[in-house]
């Protein structure tokens, strides 16, 4: 389950109850980083989280843009990334972090080139990324 912008398990007590009450170890989080920053902070969501977290969507968030508009590629936004990759290791995740890089973060959807834009794209995030990973 993904934590994503529908109005739904918009609290991590609550996200964490619902994947625990499914009962079963297929049943976890994808927990997206970008999609928590305007609800509370990301501290707060793996502390409760932690052990139900099976993927990490990366992905950044700028809080002065606000709304859907507000995504960004990794390190181009409001995401503290060196404090979100240290408390990953501080809960013991070792787990893939999957970069989310539509072209349309940087983009109007009629400039793009498919599928230039979308593979610059991931390469920007993945370069980025790994800065704070290594």
């Amino acid at each position: 389950m993904e934590n994503v912008w529908s109005r739904f398990l918009y609290d991590p007590e609550i996200f964490r109850r619902f994947v625990e009450e499914v009962g079963s170890e297929r049943v976890g989080v994808y927990f997206d980083v970008g999609n928590v920053l305007e609800l509370s902070p990301f501290e707060h969501w793996l502390e409760i989280l932690g052990d139900k977290i099976l993927v990490i969507h990366a992905k950044d968030y700028d809080m002065a843009s606000r709304g859907p508009g507000g995504f960004r590629y990794v390190g181009q936004g409001s995401v503290d990334w060196s404090k979100f990759v240290s408390m990953l290791r501080q809960i013991g995740y070792d787990g893939y972090l999957n970069v989310e890089t539509p072209p349309e973060f940087s983009k109007p959807s009629d400039a793009i080139r498919i599928p230039e834009d979308g593979i610059e794209a991931a390469k920007t995030s993945l370069t980025n990324l790994r800065k704070y990973v290594a």
